[in-house]
């Protein structure tokens, strides 16, 4: 009994720490991720996925739409889905959907940076989110592991 209420805290810290690492990942979209090449002032992600959709064709619409709109949307969901009662599934639905946001990120700083290098020049923050949203992964993963008990 007492190691199973031990498993449930071990849980719950894993499940918050997950939580708290979306969080960092939503503040981290305002922090300037590139320096605008000709007036030097700061871009953060969200404005870089604006000019991405502003400088292009179709390609840069799809690409920038959609990373404008998983940026918000995942991490919502994420919180939503942790939360909900079934926490084996729910964590397993988590794994997918950082693992999409890793996904999504990294090709959008890939595209921004090989196509509008001329705009702007993009610092060591991309690497960072990237990373944090791997680790986020990894975190909902041991989560899903955790959760395998009975009692869960």
């Amino acid at each position: 009994m007492a190691e199973s209420l031990y498993d449930i805290r071990k849980l719950k810290i894993t499940k918050w720490t997950g939580l708290i690492l979306q969080i960092v990942l939503v503040a981290l979209i305002f922090v300037p991720a590139a320096v605008m090449s000709d007036s030097g002032a700061p871009v953060n992600s969200l404005q870089m996925g604006i000019l991405y959709l502003h400088h292009g064709g179709l390609l840069h619409i799809v690409g920038g739409g959609l990373y404008c709109a998983l940026l918000f949307a995942i991490p919502v969901a994420i919180w939503l889905v942790t939360l909900l009662r079934k926490p084996r599934m729910n964590y397993g639905i988590c794994v997918a959907l950082s693992a999409l946001e890793a996904v999504s990120s990294s090709c959008f700083y890939t595209m921004a940076l090989h196509r509008m290098n001329s705009i702007f020049t993009m610092n060591f923050l991309r690497y960072v989110v990237v990373v944090l949203e791997l680790v986020s992964m990894f975190v909902y993963i041991h989560a899903y592991f955790q959760a395998w008990q009975d009692s869960n």
